[in-house]
Protein backbone atom coordinates (compact mmCIF):
# COMPACT_ATOMS: atom_id res chain seq x y z
CA UNK A 1 0.00 0.00 0.00
CA UNK A 2 1.34 3.38 -1.04
CA UNK A 3 1.42 5.88 1.81
CA UNK A 4 0.95 9.51 0.82
CA UNK A 5 1.58 12.30 3.26
CA UNK A 6 -0.96 15.15 3.19
CA UNK A 7 1.72 17.72 2.33
CA UNK A 8 2.69 15.72 -0.76
CA UNK A 9 -0.83 14.85 -1.87
CA UNK A 10 -1.01 17.70 -4.37
CA UNK A 11 2.23 16.66 -6.07
CA UNK A 12 1.02 13.04 -6.18
CA UNK A 13 -2.16 14.03 -8.01
CA UNK A 14 -0.22 16.18 -10.42
CA UNK A 15 2.16 13.29 -11.20
CA UNK A 16 -0.70 10.86 -11.86
CA UNK A 17 -2.43 13.39 -14.08
CA UNK A 18 0.72 13.98 -16.13
CA UNK A 19 1.21 10.21 -16.56
CA UNK A 20 -2.27 9.90 -18.01
CA UNK A 21 -1.79 12.87 -20.32
CA UNK A 22 1.77 12.24 -21.47
CA UNK A 23 1.43 8.46 -22.03
CA UNK A 24 -1.56 7.79 -24.26
CA UNK A 25 -1.97 4.28 -25.66
CA UNK A 26 -3.34 3.08 -28.97
CA UNK A 27 -4.05 -0.67 -29.26
CA UNK A 28 -1.75 -1.35 -26.36
CA UNK A 29 1.16 0.65 -27.84
CA UNK A 30 2.47 3.83 -26.34
CA UNK A 31 2.04 6.84 -28.63
CA UNK A 32 4.52 9.73 -28.54
CA UNK A 33 2.81 13.07 -28.24
CA UNK A 34 3.71 15.68 -30.83
CA UNK A 35 4.35 19.26 -29.85
CA UNK A 36 2.37 21.76 -31.88
CA UNK A 37 4.53 24.58 -33.16
CA UNK A 38 3.27 28.07 -32.59
CA UNK A 39 2.67 29.91 -35.85
CA UNK A 40 4.46 33.27 -35.90
CA UNK A 41 2.36 36.19 -36.99
CA UNK A 42 4.16 39.14 -38.61
CA UNK A 43 2.70 42.57 -39.06
CA UNK A 44 2.71 44.21 -42.46
CA UNK A 45 5.90 46.21 -42.93
CA UNK A 46 5.80 49.82 -44.03
CA UNK A 47 6.22 50.49 -47.76
CA UNK A 48 6.30 53.53 -50.02
CA UNK A 49 3.86 52.04 -52.52
CA UNK A 50 0.78 52.60 -50.36
CA UNK A 51 1.56 56.28 -49.64
CA UNK A 52 0.99 59.37 -51.72
CA UNK A 53 3.81 61.82 -52.46
CA UNK A 54 2.38 64.25 -49.90
CA UNK A 55 2.17 61.56 -47.21
CA UNK A 56 5.74 60.46 -47.92
CA UNK A 57 7.13 63.99 -47.54
CA UNK A 58 5.08 64.58 -44.40
CA UNK A 59 6.20 61.34 -42.77
CA UNK A 60 9.82 61.20 -43.93
CA UNK A 61 10.58 64.78 -45.13
CA UNK A 62 12.28 63.38 -48.25
CA UNK A 63 10.50 62.44 -51.45
CA UNK A 64 10.57 58.96 -52.97
CA UNK A 65 13.51 59.64 -55.28
CA UNK A 66 15.63 61.06 -52.43
CA UNK A 67 14.79 58.15 -50.12
CA UNK A 68 15.74 55.56 -52.72
CA UNK A 69 18.89 57.50 -53.63
CA UNK A 70 19.95 57.66 -49.97
CA UNK A 71 19.17 53.97 -49.58
CA UNK A 72 21.47 53.14 -52.50
CA UNK A 73 24.29 54.86 -50.61
CA UNK A 74 23.54 53.20 -47.25
CA UNK A 75 22.36 49.73 -48.28
CA UNK A 76 25.87 48.24 -48.16
CA UNK A 77 25.81 48.75 -44.39
CA UNK A 78 22.07 48.18 -43.87
CA UNK A 79 21.59 44.93 -45.80
CA UNK A 80 23.81 42.50 -43.93
CA UNK A 81 23.52 38.71 -44.42
CA UNK A 82 21.43 36.98 -41.76
CA UNK A 83 19.98 33.53 -41.10
CA UNK A 84 16.83 34.94 -39.56
CA UNK A 85 13.58 34.34 -41.38
CA UNK A 86 11.45 37.36 -42.28
CA UNK A 87 14.35 39.74 -41.57
CA UNK A 88 13.63 43.47 -41.70
CA UNK A 89 14.64 44.84 -45.13
CA UNK A 90 17.20 47.64 -45.24
CA UNK A 91 14.72 50.07 -46.80
CA UNK A 92 12.27 49.50 -43.93
CA UNK A 93 15.04 50.22 -41.43
CA UNK A 94 15.80 53.47 -43.21
CA UNK A 95 12.12 54.47 -43.24
CA UNK A 96 11.84 53.81 -39.50
CA UNK A 97 14.81 56.09 -38.82
CA UNK A 98 13.54 58.82 -41.17
CA UNK A 99 10.17 58.76 -39.43
CA UNK A 100 11.86 59.21 -36.07
CA UNK A 101 13.99 62.11 -37.30
CA UNK A 102 10.97 63.86 -38.80
CA UNK A 103 8.48 63.38 -35.96
CA UNK A 104 10.58 62.82 -32.85
CA UNK A 105 7.96 60.39 -31.48
CA UNK A 106 8.60 57.55 -29.05
CA UNK A 107 10.04 54.44 -30.66
CA UNK A 108 6.95 52.45 -29.70
CA UNK A 109 4.81 54.76 -31.85
CA UNK A 110 7.27 54.64 -34.75
CA UNK A 111 7.38 50.84 -34.49
CA UNK A 112 3.58 50.49 -34.76
CA UNK A 113 3.53 52.58 -37.94
CA UNK A 114 6.46 50.62 -39.38
CA UNK A 115 5.03 47.21 -38.53
CA UNK A 116 7.88 46.10 -36.26
CA UNK A 117 8.55 45.76 -32.55
CA UNK A 118 10.03 48.55 -30.45
CA UNK A 119 13.30 46.67 -30.01
CA UNK A 120 13.59 46.18 -33.78
CA UNK A 121 12.93 49.89 -34.27
CA UNK A 122 15.72 50.72 -31.82
CA UNK A 123 18.20 48.44 -33.59
CA UNK A 124 17.20 49.86 -36.96
CA UNK A 125 17.86 53.40 -35.73
CA UNK A 126 21.32 52.40 -34.50
CA UNK A 127 22.20 50.77 -37.81
CA UNK A 128 21.03 53.74 -39.87
CA UNK A 129 22.97 56.18 -37.69
CA UNK A 130 26.16 54.15 -38.02
CA UNK A 131 25.68 53.93 -41.79
CA UNK A 132 25.16 57.70 -42.13
CA UNK A 133 28.23 58.46 -40.00
CA UNK A 134 30.33 56.57 -42.55
CA UNK A 135 29.22 58.78 -45.46
CA UNK A 136 28.18 62.12 -43.93
CA UNK A 137 31.30 63.92 -45.18
CA UNK A 138 30.01 63.44 -48.72
CA UNK A 139 27.03 65.65 -47.80
CA UNK A 140 28.53 68.12 -45.29
CA UNK A 141 31.84 69.57 -46.43
CA UNK A 142 33.47 72.99 -46.68
CA UNK A 143 34.32 73.70 -50.35
CA UNK A 144 37.91 74.57 -51.21
CA UNK A 145 37.54 75.18 -54.95
CA UNK A 146 38.46 78.81 -55.62
CA UNK A 147 35.95 79.32 -58.43
CA UNK A 148 33.10 78.00 -56.31
CA UNK A 149 34.19 80.12 -53.34
CA UNK A 150 34.08 83.20 -55.57
CA UNK A 151 30.50 82.28 -56.46
CA UNK A 152 29.66 81.95 -52.77
CA UNK A 153 31.18 85.37 -52.04
CA UNK A 154 29.10 86.92 -54.81
CA UNK A 155 25.88 85.37 -53.51
CA UNK A 156 26.55 86.59 -49.98
CA UNK A 157 27.31 90.08 -51.30
CA UNK A 158 23.97 90.14 -53.13
CA UNK A 159 22.13 89.36 -49.89
CA UNK A 160 23.41 92.18 -47.70
CA UNK A 161 26.44 93.81 -49.30
CA UNK A 162 29.08 92.11 -47.13
CA UNK A 163 32.17 91.21 -49.23
CA UNK A 164 34.36 88.08 -49.21
CA UNK A 165 32.08 85.98 -46.97
CA UNK A 166 32.36 82.21 -47.49
CA UNK A 167 30.24 81.06 -44.54
CA UNK A 168 28.35 82.04 -41.40
CA UNK A 169 29.21 80.32 -38.14
CA UNK A 170 27.12 79.84 -35.01
CA UNK A 171 26.17 77.23 -32.41
CA UNK A 172 22.84 75.75 -31.42
CA UNK A 173 21.87 73.62 -28.42
CA UNK A 174 20.19 70.20 -28.68
CA UNK A 175 18.61 69.14 -25.39
CA UNK A 176 19.19 65.69 -23.92
CA UNK A 177 18.97 63.70 -20.69
CA UNK A 178 22.56 63.70 -19.42
CA UNK A 179 24.39 60.76 -17.82
CA UNK A 180 24.21 60.94 -14.04
CA UNK A 181 27.97 60.97 -13.47
CA UNK A 182 28.62 63.86 -15.93
CA UNK A 183 25.47 65.89 -15.46
CA UNK A 184 27.28 69.14 -14.70
CA UNK A 185 29.21 69.39 -17.97
CA UNK A 186 26.01 69.21 -20.03
CA UNK A 187 24.30 72.05 -18.12
CA UNK A 188 24.19 75.13 -20.36
CA UNK A 189 23.68 78.82 -19.56
CA UNK A 190 19.89 78.32 -19.41
CA UNK A 191 20.27 75.58 -16.77
CA UNK A 192 19.07 72.87 -19.14
CA UNK A 193 21.16 69.98 -20.44
CA UNK A 194 22.31 69.91 -24.03
CA UNK A 195 24.92 69.27 -26.69
CA UNK A 196 26.40 72.48 -28.14
CA UNK A 197 26.63 71.97 -31.90
CA UNK A 198 28.73 74.25 -34.12
CA UNK A 199 27.47 74.71 -37.67
CA UNK A 200 28.58 76.78 -40.66
CA UNK A 201 26.04 77.53 -43.38
CA UNK A 202 26.34 78.88 -46.91
CA UNK A 203 24.21 81.48 -48.70
CA UNK A 204 21.65 78.83 -49.74
CA UNK A 205 20.98 77.59 -46.16
CA UNK A 206 23.11 74.51 -46.75
CA UNK A 207 25.38 73.46 -43.87
CA UNK A 208 29.00 73.09 -44.94
CA UNK A 209 30.63 72.21 -41.61
CA UNK A 210 29.52 70.59 -38.36
CA UNK A 211 31.13 69.91 -34.98
CA UNK A 212 28.82 67.82 -32.79
CA UNK A 213 30.70 66.46 -29.78
CA UNK A 214 30.91 69.15 -27.10
CA UNK A 215 28.64 69.34 -24.02
CA UNK A 216 26.29 72.25 -23.38
CA UNK A 217 28.66 73.99 -20.95
CA UNK A 218 31.25 74.52 -23.71
CA UNK A 219 31.40 78.07 -25.04
CA UNK A 220 31.05 78.78 -28.76
CA UNK A 221 34.55 80.25 -29.01
CA UNK A 222 36.06 77.19 -27.30
CA UNK A 223 34.42 74.85 -29.81
CA UNK A 224 35.72 76.94 -32.72
CA UNK A 225 39.27 77.02 -31.37
CA UNK A 226 39.26 73.21 -31.15
CA UNK A 227 37.81 72.60 -34.60
CA UNK A 228 39.60 71.59 -37.79
CA UNK A 229 37.98 74.50 -39.66
CA UNK A 230 39.77 76.98 -37.41
CA UNK A 231 43.09 75.32 -38.22
CA UNK A 232 42.40 75.50 -41.95
CA UNK A 233 41.71 79.24 -41.78
CA UNK A 234 44.72 79.91 -39.55
CA UNK A 235 46.98 78.03 -41.97
CA UNK A 236 45.85 80.33 -44.77
CA UNK A 237 43.92 77.79 -46.82
CA UNK A 238 41.19 80.35 -47.57
CA UNK A 239 42.90 83.60 -48.55
CA UNK A 240 40.92 86.84 -48.72
CA UNK A 241 37.92 85.00 -47.27
CA UNK A 242 36.02 85.52 -44.02
CA UNK A 243 33.58 83.76 -41.80
CA UNK A 244 30.82 85.79 -40.19
CA UNK A 245 30.11 85.32 -36.48
CA UNK A 246 28.33 87.06 -33.61
CA UNK A 247 29.80 88.62 -30.47
CA UNK A 248 30.21 85.17 -28.93
CA UNK A 249 33.35 84.77 -31.04
CA UNK A 250 36.65 86.66 -30.86
CA UNK A 251 37.53 88.94 -33.76
CA UNK A 252 40.13 87.37 -36.06
CA UNK A 253 41.62 88.22 -39.42
CA UNK A 254 39.39 85.51 -40.93
CA UNK A 255 36.35 85.92 -38.63
CA UNK A 256 34.37 89.15 -38.73
CA UNK A 257 32.28 90.03 -35.66
CA UNK A 258 30.10 93.10 -34.90
CA UNK A 259 31.66 96.31 -33.63
CA UNK A 260 31.09 96.70 -29.91
CA UNK A 261 29.45 100.11 -29.35
CA UNK A 262 29.84 101.64 -32.85
CA UNK A 263 30.96 105.27 -32.82
CA UNK A 264 30.22 106.52 -36.33
CA UNK A 265 27.91 105.97 -39.29
CA UNK A 266 30.27 103.58 -41.06
CA UNK A 267 30.49 101.28 -38.05
CA UNK A 268 26.72 101.38 -37.59
CA UNK A 269 26.20 100.50 -41.24
CA UNK A 270 28.73 97.68 -40.89
CA UNK A 271 26.78 96.26 -37.93
CA UNK A 272 23.49 96.55 -39.82
CA UNK A 273 24.79 94.66 -42.86
CA UNK A 274 26.48 92.14 -40.57
CA UNK A 275 23.19 91.42 -38.76
CA UNK A 276 21.25 91.15 -42.03
CA UNK A 277 23.68 88.62 -43.43
CA UNK A 278 24.05 86.64 -40.21
CA UNK A 279 20.29 86.04 -40.05
CA UNK A 280 20.79 83.38 -42.73
CA UNK A 281 22.14 80.89 -40.21
CA UNK A 282 19.34 81.65 -37.73
CA UNK A 283 16.90 80.84 -40.49
CA UNK A 284 18.81 77.65 -41.30
CA UNK A 285 18.58 76.58 -37.64
CA UNK A 286 14.84 77.22 -37.67
CA UNK A 287 14.34 75.15 -40.81
CA UNK A 288 16.49 72.30 -39.49
CA UNK A 289 14.55 72.01 -36.24
CA UNK A 290 11.13 72.47 -37.82
CA UNK A 291 11.79 69.81 -40.45
CA UNK A 292 13.27 67.34 -37.95
CA UNK A 293 11.26 67.64 -34.76
CA UNK A 294 13.50 65.28 -32.81
CA UNK A 295 15.96 68.20 -32.49
CA UNK A 296 13.44 70.79 -31.34
CA UNK A 297 13.07 71.54 -27.64
CA UNK A 298 9.26 71.48 -27.93
CA UNK A 299 9.51 67.73 -28.50
CA UNK A 300 11.31 67.25 -25.18
CA UNK A 301 14.82 66.07 -24.44
CA UNK A 302 16.35 63.24 -26.45
CA UNK A 303 16.41 60.12 -24.27
CA UNK A 304 19.71 58.80 -25.61
CA UNK A 305 23.38 58.84 -24.72
CA UNK A 306 25.34 62.00 -25.64
CA UNK A 307 27.22 60.09 -28.34
CA UNK A 308 24.00 58.90 -29.95
CA UNK A 309 22.49 62.39 -29.76
CA UNK A 310 25.50 63.69 -31.71
CA UNK A 311 24.92 61.01 -34.35
CA UNK A 312 21.26 62.02 -34.60
CA UNK A 313 22.23 65.67 -35.14
CA UNK A 314 24.69 64.76 -37.89
CA UNK A 315 22.07 62.57 -39.59
CA UNK A 316 19.48 65.37 -39.54
CA UNK A 317 22.00 67.84 -41.00
CA UNK A 318 22.69 65.39 -43.84
CA UNK A 319 18.96 65.10 -44.55
CA UNK A 320 18.62 68.89 -44.35
CA UNK A 321 21.29 69.29 -47.04
CA UNK A 322 19.56 66.73 -49.25
CA UNK A 323 16.37 68.79 -49.06
CA UNK A 324 18.25 72.03 -49.81
CA UNK A 325 19.95 70.38 -52.76
CA UNK A 326 16.57 69.41 -54.18
CA UNK A 327 14.88 72.78 -54.37
CA UNK A 328 15.10 76.08 -52.53
CA UNK A 329 11.34 76.63 -52.63
CA UNK A 330 10.83 73.71 -50.26
CA UNK A 331 12.17 75.79 -47.36
CA UNK A 332 11.25 79.34 -48.32
CA UNK A 333 7.90 79.10 -46.55
CA UNK A 334 9.63 79.02 -43.16
CA UNK A 335 11.27 82.30 -42.21
CA UNK A 336 12.03 82.53 -38.48
CA UNK A 337 13.08 85.90 -37.18
CA UNK A 338 16.72 86.63 -36.54
CA UNK A 339 17.63 86.16 -32.88
CA UNK A 340 20.57 87.70 -31.14
CA UNK A 341 22.88 85.31 -29.36
CA UNK A 342 22.62 85.84 -25.62
CA UNK A 343 25.69 83.69 -24.94
CA UNK A 344 28.04 86.62 -25.33
CA UNK A 345 31.59 86.85 -24.05
CA UNK A 346 33.93 89.79 -24.18
CA UNK A 347 37.13 89.05 -26.06
CA UNK A 348 40.38 90.95 -26.30
CA UNK A 349 40.62 91.65 -30.03
CA UNK A 350 44.00 91.17 -31.66
CA UNK A 351 45.58 94.26 -33.20
CA UNK A 352 45.94 92.66 -36.63
CA UNK A 353 42.29 91.59 -36.61
CA UNK A 354 41.17 95.10 -35.60
CA UNK A 355 43.19 96.62 -38.44
CA UNK A 356 41.63 94.17 -40.91
CA UNK A 357 38.09 95.00 -39.79
CA UNK A 358 38.70 98.76 -39.74
CA UNK A 359 40.10 98.59 -43.26
CA UNK A 360 37.02 96.63 -44.35
CA UNK A 361 34.69 99.22 -42.80
CA UNK A 362 36.46 102.14 -44.45
CA UNK A 363 36.50 100.52 -47.90
CA UNK A 364 32.99 99.05 -48.14
CA UNK A 365 30.75 100.77 -45.58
Amino acid sequence: MEIIFPSLFFFHLRKKRMEKVDKPFNNGKQVKRRKCQKIKMFRDRVTLVDLTDTEIKDRYRLNTVEILSLYDVLKVNLCKPTKRSHAIPGLVRLLLALNFFAKGDFQSCIAVIGGVSQSSCSRSLDEVLKAIMLVYKSYVYFPSDSSYLNTVKGKFYEIGGFPNIVGIIDCTHITLCPPADLEHIYRNRKSSHSINVQLVCSFNLKFVDIVAKFPGSSHDSYILSNSSLSERFQQGEFKDSWLLGDCGYPLKTWLMTPVWRPKNAKEKNYNRVHATTRCIIERAFGILKSKFRCLDITGGSLLYSPEKVCYIVVACVVLHNIIIQRVQNDVCEIQPACEENTDLQMHVDQNEAIITRNDLIQRFF
